[in-house]
């Protein structure tokens, strides 16, 4: 059925026929990636899409849409964004991912999950989406009641998007994923005020789970508000990574840590913490058995900090991921890593590995 109505189409907007998206359409999730190897000189374009859509109008039992990594621009996006509203109940998935689209596709997406009752997930990174999606993205997570998982790392959203985009977090009830890491922020005044917005919604929302600010322009300042808030809301994995925070942190975050015993996931990488605030870290982890994903890569922690951090996680029973390389993991950490825990290939995820060589415990990146 699809593979007609698709040819169809192709056929009438005078697209060519591509054996990939007339292939994986007949399952109901249409995957073409523009950074396989067959893709790499034969991305889909703003044309393809338009067959695409053309072809959901005669076929709409597609729930996925998967196309990362391609060259669609604002033509195509806007064209996904009205099949949205056209299809409220039947796309699940739509992953954009690394695309060319801009501000226009931005709010005709916005406008379609508004309209959505079955959309829920969104995958939007690496598009110049720019600032002025925020009033449309406000209502779509206003209406929106089936959105679960939300990408919108590095799309140049300022905080003429963000604040608003953070006002509806107060009423949406759906969202439990939210990444709008590496914004386009100018100044330390935009990142406070788009960080207490976003810690006066935290405060009220009950669903949100995962929360990524990597890469804001987070000071200690802003990570104290956040702490606040963040304690008393139902986030339980926190990506902090290549913020601008100091020793000083590991302080607030094992407060975090001690008020919230259920957080699962903490991302600190790149951020200079050194020996201080690995020790801070180090306290609170002894008492915190459910954490199950720690990455503190390249925070300038030195041999005394990183034996106490691995220490501290002796009791982290249910740690399967670990990131510590790009600090100072001499022989001494390589050995309290071993006796910690023991076979590392028990671990889902880790950047390094130990080994004895010539009866001397080494680290090595893996």
């Amino acid at each position: 059925m699809w593979e007609g109505a698709y040819q169809a189409a192709c056929c009438d907007v005078g697209a060519e026929v591509r054996e990939d998206v007339s292939t994986s359409g007949s399952t109901g999730a249409l995957a073409v990636r523009g950074n396989a190897f067959h893709n790499f000189s034969h991305r889909l374009t703003d044309k393809d899409v338009e067959a695409v859509v053309a072809a959901l109008r005669g076929c709409p039992d597609v729930s996925s849409i998967c196309f990362p990594y391609n060259s669609i621009s604002d033509r195509g996006g806007v064209l996904l964004g009205e099949a949205l509203s056209q299809h409220p109940d039947s796309l699940l998935t739509l992953d954009l991912q690394y695309n060319s689209l801009g501000p226009e596709a931005a709010v005709a997406l916005a406008r379609g999950v508004e309209s959505s009752s079955s959309l829920y997930s969104l995958l939007l990174a690496g598009n110049a989406l720019g600032g002025q999606c925020g009033l449309a993205f406000n209502a779509a997570l206003r209406h929106n009641t089936t959105l679960t998982l939300l990408d919108l790392y590095n799309t140049d959203m300022g905080v003429q998007s963000l604040v608003p985009l953070c006002r509806a977090l107060v009423e949406n009830r759906s969202l439990v994923s939210l990444n709008i890491g590496r914004p386009l922020l100018h100044g330390p005044a935009e990142v406070a005020s788009v960080v207490d917005h976003l810690s006066a919604a935290l405060k009220s929302n009950n669903t949100l789970e995962e929360l990524n600010v990597s890469y804001f322009g987070i000071t200690d300042r802003e990570l104290q508000a956040l702490v606040l808030a963040l304690c008393v809301s139902a986030v339980t994995a926190l990506n902090l990574k290549g913020n601008k925070l100091s020793e000083d942190a590991g302080e607030l975050l094992a407060r975090l840590l001690d008020r919230r015993h259920d957080f699962r996931q903490l991302d600190v990488g790149c951020n200079r913490l050194r020996d201080k605030g690995a020790r801070d870290l180090a306290k609170s982890m002894a008492q915190h058995l459910q954490l199950a994903s720690l990455g503190v890569e390249s925070c300038t922690i030195g041999e005394v900090g990183l034996i106490t951090l691995i220490d501290g996680l002796r009791r982290c029973v249910a740690l399967r991921q670990l990131k510590l390389w790009g600090n100072d993991v001499t022989p001494s950490v390589a050995q309290a890593l071993s006796r910690t825990f023991g076979d590392l290939h028990k671990m889902e995820g880790v950047d390094f590995g130990v080994e004895q060589r010539d009866g001397e415990w080494v680290a090595y990146r893996s």
